[in-house]
């Protein structure tokens, strides 16, 4: 099997593995009648009883991580990295399509499933809108995601490539868990984020994957026709050289002294 076959089963098989999660994260919500299941409630209870002061300013800061403005922000950021740096073209756009696609994606469950708020304690900040799914987990695991597969493309190194990808996960993790922490999403609303966004993730992998090396094979092949051109020149001209120095000493030789 080749590489191509191989990774695209890999995403056919992460993908499935993701929207079976959601399925079944839903059906527990819907058995609940949208309100908090058993594991909401035991998640939320334990992590009310560790709130420290210096646990709700990280969560606060990474509420704004994971907002709607920021995935504005990187969107931009990535289509001007990609105009500037050759390695990260594709970048230009396929952050904009991960982020907008993403935005479209909550807007669309959201309005599906109209899971209200949880209330099971006063929430450290304010949010509006459905709860289910975390919109802040979606974003990140599809727009940190896809910025962790650019940030490992730069290098070939395996230990510096795991610690990009475990850094992009823990991020995810977190901008995840603080959604809970603040008392703004259930447990599960956070879960079904992460298996929704994990598929489109995929997705927008396989696009730059299968249209990157078609958008860059031309340019590829006019620097291969370009190598070649200039090695068969040289070739050309130092044999023409050659000959004009061989031509050179015969003429000499022929000089009566």
């Amino acid at each position: 099997m080749s590489t191509v076959k191989r990774r695209l089963t890999a995403g056919l098989i992460v993908c499935l593995f993701a929207l079976v999660v959601f399925v079944w994260d839903w059906s527990q919500v819907h058995n609940f009648h949208a309100g908090p299941t058993p594991f909401d409630r035991a998640a939320i209870d334990w992590i009310h009883q560790r709130q420290a002061p210096w646990l709700t300013d990280l969560s606060l800061v990474l509420a704004g991580v994971g907002s709607t403005g920021m995935m504005i922000a990187i969107s931009i950021l990535g289509v001007i990295i990609g105009a500037r740096r050759a390695r990260l073209r594709d970048m230009a756009w396929t952050m904009p399509i991960a982020a907008s696609g993403a935005g479209i994606l909550i807007l669309t469950a959201k309005a599906c499933f109209h899971r209200a708020r949880p209330t099971l304690f006063v929430p450290l900040m304010h949010a509006t809108g459905y709860s289910f799914p975390s919109g802040h987990s979606l974003f990140s695991m599809s727009v940190y995601g896809l910025l962790g597969y650019f940030a490992g493309t730069l290098t070939r190194d395996k230990t510096d490539r795991r610690l990009i990808h475990a850094t992009t996960i823990a991020l995810i993790v977190m901008v995840g868990l603080s959604r809970v922490y603040l008392g703004v999403h259930y447990p599960t609303d956070v879960i079904a984020g992460w298996s929704a966004g994990l598929p489109w993730l995929v997705v927008c992998i396989v696009i730059r994957e299968a249209l990157g090396r078609r958008l860059h094979k031309p340019s590829a092949q006019v620097l291969e026709t370009g190598r070649r051109s200039a090695s068969s020149l040289g070739r050309k001209r130092a044999k023409s050289l050659g000959s004009m120095s061989s031509r050179s000493r015969s003429g000499k030789r022929r000089t009566p002294a």
